[in-house]
Order: C-alpha cells, then sequence, then structure tokens
C-alpha cells in the first residue's frame, strides 16, 4: 500500500477520460483535512497525514496529492479473509472529545486507508476516529455512525458523552466517514469561503464551478468515496483497535444506519451486535421520494394525532388535513397578503413547518400556524409577524459554517448509492414538492445537479440485504418523516432471528435515541438502547414504551410567547403593542431549525 504523499501542483487526469487512464502517470488528489477543527489539544504533535491551512490553499478544492492509476474493480471491494490489512503504526494523541473544544479527554487517532479498497498498491487518505476510553474494566467497544449522508462524527460527540456515563465499560469511538471531517473532507475551497455570496456554504451558483473543479481535482478517485469503502474502513479500524475478547457493538444513525448495514454485509462475522436506529433501508432509503413521504407523515399526523385531540380538532375541525389544503389554496388565491411581506409564500410555509416536524418539541405548533393564517385577525396577522421572525424567514441569507460536514460527499453519495433508478423526471420530482404542504424540499432542491454530478458506478449492494445471525436491535418512530415506518420497516422482515427485535416507538421523531421523551425523563429509545447494550442476548426492557410523554397540543406558554408573541399558541389575548416574542423562552431546537431553513443542501438522513 502507497504511503499519502505530500501536496504537489500536478492537475488530475479528468473523469471523463476513462478509457485513457492507463496511461495516466500521476494524477492529483484533493485530501482537505480540516485540522484546525480536529478537537487536539492546541500542543499536541499533528497526526499522520495532517495539513496545514496554508497547503489546503494550493487550489480551489484543497491540496492535491501524487496517485497513480489503480485501474480499480469495484467487485475488489469485497473483504475476503486473505485481504490485505494497513501496516501503519497506530498512534493515538490526545485530544478533546468535542471538535469545538472542551469535554472529557479523548484520544484522536488517523489511519492511511486505501482510495480503493482490494487495490494493493492503492494511493491513500487518512481516515479518522476518535475515542473515549473505557474508565471501568472495560469489556468492549461501542462505534456511533452519524449520519447525512456527509455529516461528520462531530454530530455524534454529545451521543459519545452520554454512552460514556451509562456504560463506562465501553471504549467509545467516533470515525469521521471518509470525505468528511479529518478525513479526506471533500470541499470547495473557494465556494467554501467565508466572503463568498453564500459564505462558507455552496449556494446554487457556485455548485458548477465546484463540481469542475472537484472533477478536475481528484479525476477517478472520487470513485473511492463510497458508502462500500467508509465500511471497509470501519471494519479495518475495529480490526486494528479490538482486543482479544472484545465484545464490538455498532450503532447506526438515520444514514449510518445505512453505513452500518454495509459494514454487517461484509463483516458479518466482525461485530457482536448492531443497533439502527430510525432506519434507511436498502432499496427503500432513496432520495426522489423523500419529499412526498415527508408530507405523507405529515398528513398521518393532522389525521390522527391532531384529529383525535379535543383541543386541535377544536381548532380545525374533524378533517385538520384539509383545513392545511384549504389554507395552501386560500393563500394562493391572495388571502391574507400581509404574509407575503413576512417572507411566508406557498414553499417558505411548507419548509417552515418541515423544520418544525422534524423536532418533537416544535411540532405541536404546526396546526396553530395553520389556525392563525387561516383565520388571519389583526392579532394573528402580529402573532405570524412573530413566528417569521423567530424562524428568521425575513432575514438576509447568511449561511450557516458546514463545519466538519460535507455537502459534497453528501451528494455524491446520495446521487450514486439513495437515487433512484431509472431517475426520475426533474419535473416529477417538482410536481411532487409542489403538492406537498410539510416538506423539507431536499429532493426538489438538489435533484436539479443529479445530472452534472461525477456519480461513481451503482454499487451493487445498494439493494442488497447482509445475512446475519447476531443480536440486533432496530429503533424507529412513528412520526418520523425523514425514515418513516414504510422506509424503516423492511429490516423488520429481514431480520428476524432470536435476538433480533424491531421496536416501534408510538409518537416518536427522527432519531428515537434523543426524540423519545417519556414523562419520567429520559429518552425511550434510550433506555431500550441501554437494555440492549446491557446484554444484547438479554430479555429488552421496552417498560419506556407506557411512559411516553404524550402530545400537547397547548404548547408551552414560554415557548409559545417566543414563536408568536403569545402564551397562548392558539388565541390572542394581548391588545396591540403589549407584550413581546422575546420575553418568551426560545425552544430547544429552534436555533437547529432555524439554520436548516436556511440552508440550501440539507442532509436528509442526519440527527435533527
Amino acid at each position: 500500500m502507497k504511503q499519502t504523499l505530500r501536496p504537489t501542483a500536478l492537475k488530475a487526469t479528468h473523469r471523463g477520460d476513462r478509457t485513457g487512464r492507463a496511461a495516466a502517470a500521476l494524477l492529483a488528489l484533493l485530501v482537505a483535512v480540516v485540522v484546525g477543527s480536529m478537537g487536539c489539544q492546541p500542543d499536541a504533535t499533528p497526526l499522520p497525514h495532517a495539513t496545514t491551512p496554508d497547503d489546503a490553499a494550493t487550489n480551489n478544492v484543497g491540496w492535491p496529492d501524487d496517485a497513480t492509476d489503480p485501474h480499480h474493480d469495484t467487485d475488489d471491494m469485497i473483504p475476503t479473509d486473505d485481504a490485505p490489512h494497513t501496516t501503519e503504526a497506530l498512534r493515538w494523541e490526545a485530544c478533546d472529545l468535542y471538535s469545538a473544544g472542551g469535554g472529557p479527554a479523548a484520544e484522536c487517532s488517523r489511519l492511511a486507508m486505501p482510495i480503493f479498497w482490494g487495490e494493493v498498491d492503492s494511493q491513500t487518505i487518512p481516515v479518522f476516529v476518535k475515542r473515549l476510553r473505557a474508565v471501568e474494566p472495560r469489556r468492549g467497544q461501542l462505534w456511533l455512525l452519524q449520519g447525512g449522508p456527509g455529516g461528520s462524527g462531530e454530530g455524534m460527540e454529545t451521543l459519545a458523552e452520554k454512552f460514556a456515563a451509562r456504560h463506562p465499560d465501553l471504549d467509545l469511538y467516533i470515525p469521521d466517514h471518509r470525505g468528511t471531517g479529518r478525513s479526506a473532507r471533500l470541499s470547495c475551497t473557494v465556494a467554501e469561503r467565508f466572503d463568498t455570496r453564500g459564505s462558507a456554504v455552496i449556494v446554487a451558483d457556485e455548485w458548477p464551478a465546484c463540481i469542475d473543479a472537484i472533477e478536475d481535482a481528484w479525476g477517478i478517485y472520487l470513485d473511492g468515496f463510497t458508502t462500500t469503502a467508509a465500511a471497509r474502513d470501519l471494519g479495518e479500524w475495529i480490526h486494528r483497535t479490538r482486543e482479544p475478547l472484545d465484545e464490538v457493538l455498532v450503532l447506526g444513525v438515520s444514514y449510518g444506519t445505512f453505513w452500518a448495514h454495509r459494514y454487517l454485509k461484509l463483516f458479518p462475522d466482525q461485530p457482536t451486535a448492531i443497533i439502527l436506529d430510525s432506519i434507511c433501508s436498502p432499496g427503500a432509503c432513496t432520495m426522489p421520494g423523500y419529499d412526498a413521504r415527508f408530507n405523507e407523515t405529515a398528513h398521518g399526523f393532522f389525521d390522527r394525532q391532531c384529529a383525535d385531540d379535543p383541543i386541535c380538532r377544536e381548532k380545525l375541525g374533524a378533517d385538520p388535513w384539509s383545513k392545511v389544503a384549504a389554507v395552501f389554496t386560500k393563500m394562493e388565491q391572495g388571502a391574507c397578503p400581509q404574509l407575503f411581506d413576512m417572507g411566508i409564500n406557498r414553499q417558505t410555509l411548507r419548509t417552515s413547518l418541515g423544520v418544525l416536524f422534524r423536532d418533537w418539541r416544535l411540532r405541536v405548533y404546526l396546526p396553530a400556524v395553520v389556525y392563525r393564517i387561516e383565520r388571519c385577525s389583526e392579532g394573528d396577522v402580529r402573532a405570524l409577524l412573530a413566528f417569521s421572525e423567530a424562524l428568521g424567514l425575513q432575514e438576509s441569507f447568511v449561511f450557516m459554517d458546514p463545519g466538519l460536514d460535507s455537502d459534497i460527499l453528501g451528494s455524491h453519495i446520495l446521487f450514486s448509492e439513495l437515487w433512484d433508478e431509472p431517475a426520475p423526471s426533474l419535473d416529477v420530482i417538482e410536481q411532487a414538492a409542489q403538492r406537498a404542504f410539510v416538506s423539507l424540499d431536499v429532493a426538489y432542491d438538489v435533484a436539479w445537479l443529479y445530472e452534472p454530478w461525477p456519480r461513481y458506478p451503482r454499487d451493487p449492494m445498494v439493494d442488497q440485504w447482509a445475512v446475519a445471525s447476531l443480536p440486533m436491535l432496530m429503533l424507529n418512530g412513528t412520526l418520523d418523516p425523514q425514515t418513516p415506518m414504510e422506509v424503516a420497516e423492511p429490516a423488520r422482515a429481514r431480520f428476524t432471528d432470536g435476538h433480533q427485535t424491531f421496536v416501534t416507538i408510538p409518537n416518536a421523531a427522527h432519531a428515537t435515541l434523543i426524540q423519545s421523551p417519556t414523562v419520567g425523563g429520559g429518552q425511550c429509545g434510550m433506555m431500550v438502547t441501554d437494555s440492549f447494550l446491557d446484554n444484547p442476548e438479554g430479555r429488552l426492557d421496552l417498560s419506556c414504551l407506557n411512559d411516553l410523554e404524550p402530545i400537547d397540543f397547548n404548547g408551552v406558554p414560554a415557548y409559545s410567547q417566543f414563536l408568536f408573541g403569545e402564551a397562548d399558541m392558539w388565541e390572542n389575548a394581548r391588545a396591540k403593542g403589549e407584550g413581546d416574542r422575546l420575553q418568551g423562552v426560545e425552544p430547544p431546537g429552534l436555533a437547529r431549525a432555524r439554520e436548516f431553513i436556511r440552508r440550501p443542501w440539507r442532509g436528509p438522513f442526519e440527527l435533527p
């Protein structure tokens, strides 16, 4: 295996030159490793293959690297008993748990992994892992896989601290998926500069140049940034870190379940147990139908939870979804014209309701927004103005910093593995989005990039299932709009052995570990997972399913005050000029919702 090389200014062979790639002597690679955000202590020795900010400025997409043509074959990605392992010495450095700094003392390391597994002489990229060591006599390791796609391990750091406290006999490992974070993050240096129109986030008119730059820099090596390759990286990391008699537990959330399942297909005998939370099932978890599925889950929320609740039914009637449809129709006909001055139109209302719906606490406010728009009294206009301010709908787009995540890696996997084949037309996707009333418009916003995207060859494992009899815990919420039950259910049918359990959590949202609250405190998804981690072959404690917090359509007065300038989310108690939404308390999750609605690329299968 070749060593990762230092930057050069060599230009890559273009991906389109596939027939002539055998003649290529040298190719350039982008390896945009984000050292500054690595989470290491300021005085720590740089880890292997680290670069500096100066290195990353050598061209439009980060620093290139020498490489030779591997003539790779995707069939070679499947490991065999005699598959080569990495030989680089494993070196850990002290670092903070939290990439932004702080938290418990952790350890960080990188290993050079082949860009193309199965090629003995393949060029390599660094793949980063952070860990928290067990503080009691240890029994094994727990690996936490982030969603996205395109999410780095940074999003799992809070969960890692929680698991470390609850299971102190386990080492906690957080990998950065290849192409994100400190694992050769795919980036466009120019488009992601803070002084560009989209700040550090790539906006629509920057994508064409970004695609060209990525293709020029990476050439055929973009084909190495796949789910299968990331699964091989995980298997190699476990091979290198596992101690004799260790239990190996792997937990994935959202796209992380897709990654974990691919790993299980490749390494069915390596892990002790697998946990899948909010399941992205092979063959069912595709992007073009995402917006329609999201809307259909919201439809069920209004038809069941709202219609069955005395307060919500009183406000919206026995058929609340028809009231939602009527509000959108009336808006298009010019009703409540003040809304347009607030930045509320069909599209922004649809996505505003979408970002609220993905959050367990915020979704109860959807019916109140619909109710107020339909009535459109003077007090309602004031309340809706407060609502638009709370979501930042009138602000200029100052986009969030994507940090260690990579929109490029996310798009690369979406278009190569999570897109329907044959691909639906743009018109079909647009019509589905326009028919929706509650949606994130994720497929609608990115579909135009499908044709120009330099997709890698379709992986035959995209629609294939692992065959495994090890213990498995599968979790999904009935009100998860991102991986709804129809996407998760195929996993229930596939994994039916004695210690493989599918747990449906009523009313839970996406990521049951953090969005399934109980009356007694804590999250039901976490409690069930704790029970499984304590004894993967034991009887699961499912008692929390009888203690789930009910949906309360009264809302929380302090949150309602912040969102509407009224303590009552439905009605207007204050006179004109009295009260202020800032007298309320910002609901947990609202800042994330604000960022999500203002960001042009939204990770469809990530934690809320």
